[in-house]
This record gives C-alpha cells, structure tokens and sequence, in this order.
C-alpha cells in the first residue's frame, strides 16, 4: 500500500473546505449581495474633503503648502488650471478680457465662482511667462480654492469658470492640473466600476458553475 504523498486537510480546515464546498450556492450568492451592497451604501472615489497624500500630517511638504494659506488666506500651489488658445493666437483684446475676468473672480464679483480664492492669468505672448514658448498667444489661469475644496469641487469650479469666462467662440478652452487629471480618473473608475464588477462576479459564478457542475 503506497504512503500519501503528504499531510491532507484535517480538523478544522477539513470541516472548513467541506463546508464552503456544500454551500457553494450560498457563498455565491452571499459574494454578489455583499458586492451590490457595498457598492450602493460606501461612499465614491473622491468624496474626502482634502487632497489626501501618503504623508504624515506634520509632513514638510504638507506644512510649507499650508504656510501660505495661513498668511495669504489661499494657498499659493494650484492643482487647477484653465487654458485658453487658439492656433492662430488670441488677440491683445482676448488677452485682456480674460485677464478682466480672471480679476473680477479673484474679487468675488461673478456669482458662482465665489468659492475661488484667487484666479491668476499667465500669457504666453513674449515667452515672459515660465516655461512660455515663443509662437501663438495664449491664456493660462492657475485657480486657488480654499483648503475645504475637495478634488471633485476644484474640478466643478474649474468647469463653471470655463462656462462663464469670455472665451472667444473659434478658441479652446480646457481644464488641465494635476486635480483635474485626479477627477477624470475619479469619474472613469466610477463609470466603469460597476460593470467590472458585475463582469468578475458573473465569471466566478460561472467558473463555479463548471467546477462543480451545478
């Protein structure tokens, strides 16, 4: 008689496997309601009230953001930029529009956009501004938010400020920074998660189904 090749399952794992294989049904179906119910009841990506980084509160680059926040009223670092332009170039008048513009929110003066601390336009006309090229002119504004605007609310204001900005009717406006890039992959995750989810499950079902023949 040949000796067993090595130790099998005993005790509690024994009773542990049989059971799961016995209640196979169950476990499965347990898995999709607690997947359906998570999905409906936690909250979504993006929901937290500060940018969250893998670092400790007192951290020094936490620290040196918020410094001026503290003495200013509005952090200096923007995650939210608008860019505005067009091939050809914008016009001197364009530019100054937006620069107008930019200065009527930072003084709160366009209802909706109060929650922006400040709107500052760079140009890129002369290659003045940092990392400004020499070619066609165009609008870049950094937004500053309080330190309550969540990654979502940046991303909103950002989107409203585009809406009501004078941006001329042949040029191209678009939301661009960091937070900006954060909330779009925010909102894909959340429109797809929900068919990933049911795409795993309904294979695990089905590879079940096969295993066990049932």
């Amino acid at each position: 008689m040949s000796e067993p090749t090595g130790p099998g399952p005993r005790g509690g794992a024994l009773l542990f496997s049989r059971a799961v294989v016995a209640l196979r049904h169950v476990v499965v179906v347990g898995w999709i309601a607690a997947a359906v119910a998570m999905t409906l009841t936690l909250p979504g990506l993006g929901g937290s009230a500060d940018l969250e980084l893998p670092l400790a509160d007192d951290a020094a680059p936490l620290a040196a953001e918020r410094r001026p926040a503290d003495v200013f009223g509005a952090p200096l670092i923007s995650r939210t930029q608008v860019v505005v332009s067009r091939p050809g170039g914008l016009s001197v008048a364009e530019q100054a529009a937006l620069g107008r513009f930019a200065l009527d929110v930072s003084r709160r003066r366009v209802p909706g956009l109060e929650e922006i601390a400040a709107a500052v336009p760079l140009t890129s006309a002369g290659g003045v501004a940092p990392g400004a090229r020499e070619g066609p002119a165009s609008i870049l504004t950094y937004l500053a938010f309080g330190e309550s605007a969540s990654v979502a609310r940046q991303a909103r204001l950002g989107r409203d400020y585009i809406a009501a900005a004078p941006v001329p009717a042949d040029a191209t406006a678009g939301l661009t920074g960091s937070s900006a890039v954060r909330q779009d992959q925010i909102e894909t995750i959340n429109d797809w998660l929900p068919l990933v989810v049911g795409v795993t499950l309904a294979l695990i079902a089905l590879v079940v189904a096969i295993v066990f023949r049932s």
